[in-house]
């Protein structure tokens, strides 16, 4: 059903839709393809620029606040050198402003839990270096006997340090989670982009293998069909019908193979019955020569027979020209015999007219004596 239904289209505009079947499908692969690439360099780059950026700041900022304490520290330490105290206080402004603008810039952009543990530790940094400044600075100036009187001094600035480490702390849990949400979806868009890309392509393979298959069977059997009935006719087998089906060129081919049958059945059907009559007229044309033999070998005979008479008659002859030339003296002879018995002949008529004029008159006597 499927094959006849196929080959109701030639074969050009099969091989046309098929082309453009593939290019269809390829662009369903494609199409997949780029959405699902497009999707993960979506997720990927925001995953870049937004939770991968804000946990390095995080962690550049959890770095800072360890700079900080360790240039805290090592100003409490060198409280006998005023130019390391002053180097050291020096490091420890910049490592604060630099904190600083770090958790300024880890609260904007979003409206999270994020963005709060980051203004929470703007906040606390801001209430550690309120506190810590002037005893750092009095300690810098020589204001501290020893390190730990500037220490114990440092005693109140040490709970806000502790309050933005902990929200330091806070705010990279919070980016944890959001890099595990990030990766979860870059994974879920990569299975999907793999599932789609699967799904377009085992779409393609169902659609594309059984039409394929279709159309190589629709193409291959009537070829096949064609050379068979090819064959036959080679072989002198002109008396099978040709089954044809569709309106394609191989249906054409097959029709015009039918019509050569055809035309062979009528032009064997036409020698067979000049063979025929060939067969008659060599019977009769074998008849004649077999007469014609037969008259032929009596004929021989007959001139052989001939042959003999004329060389009898050449013998005749021969002695008729020897008899002829004896004739001829005799002839002379008798010639002047004739020409004497001619004049005894003309003394005869003579005579014999005389004989009748008496035979009449004696006829008259008899009359009168009968009278």
């Amino acid at each position: 059903m499927i094959n006849a239904w196929i080959r109701s289209f030639s074969i050009r505009f099969r091989m046309v839709g098929a082309i453009l079947t593939v290019l269809a499908l390829l662009a369903l692969v494609s199409g997949v393809g780029l959405w699902g690439m497009g999707r993960l360099h979506r997720v990927s780059d925001g995953f870049m620029a937004g939770t991968h950026a804000r946990t390095m700041d995080a962690v550049a900022l959890e770095r800072q606040l360890g700079n900080i304490r360790r240039h805290e520290k090592d100003l409490v330490i060198h409280l006998d050198s005023a130019e390391a105290a002053a180097r050291h206080q020096a490091l420890w402004n910049t490592a604060v402003q630099q904190a600083t603008q770090m958790a300024q810039r880890l609260g904007q952009g979003s409206a999270d839990a994020g963005a709060t543990a980051a203004a929470a530790v703007a906040g606390a940094l801001a209430d550690y270096a309120a506190k810590a400044a002037p005893v750092l600075t009095q300690a810098a100036a020589g204001g501290f006997a020893t390190a730990a009187l500037a220490d114990r001094a440092l005693e109140p600035a040490k709970t806000p340090i502790h309050a933005t480490e902990a929200e330091v702390g806070k705010l990279l849990t919070h980016l944890k989670a959001q890099q595990e949400a990030a990766a979860a979806e870059l994974a879920g868009a990569s299975s999907l982009a793999h599932l789609l890309f699967a799904a377009a392509a085992l779409v393609s393979a169902l659609v594309v293998v059984p039409l394929t298959l279709a159309n190589m069977a629709s193409i291959c059997a009537p070829v096949a069909q064609a050379r068979a009935v090819a064959e036959r006719i080679a072989t002198g087998e002109l008396s099978q019908e040709v089954q044809i089906t569709g309106n394609d060129e191989i249906s054409a081919l097959l029709r015009s193979l039918a019509g050569m049958q055809h035309a062979l059945q009528s032009l064997v059907n036409e020698v067979r019955q000049s063979a025929s009559s060939v067969q008659l007229a060599s019977s009769e044309v074998a008849a004649g020569n077999s007469d014609l033999s037969s008259r032929t070998e009596q004929t021989a005979s007959s001139l052989q027979q001939t042959a003999s008479s004329m060389q009898q008659l050449t013998v005749n002859v021969r002695s008729g020209a020897d008899a002829a030339a004896t004739a001829n003296q005799l002839a002379s002879s008798a010639s002047d015999v004739a020409r004497r018995g001619g004049e005894v002949v003309s003394q005869v008529v003579s005579t014999m007219d005389g004989i009748q004029t008496a035979s009449r008159r004696i006829g008259d006597i008899i009359g009168t004596i009968d009278g």
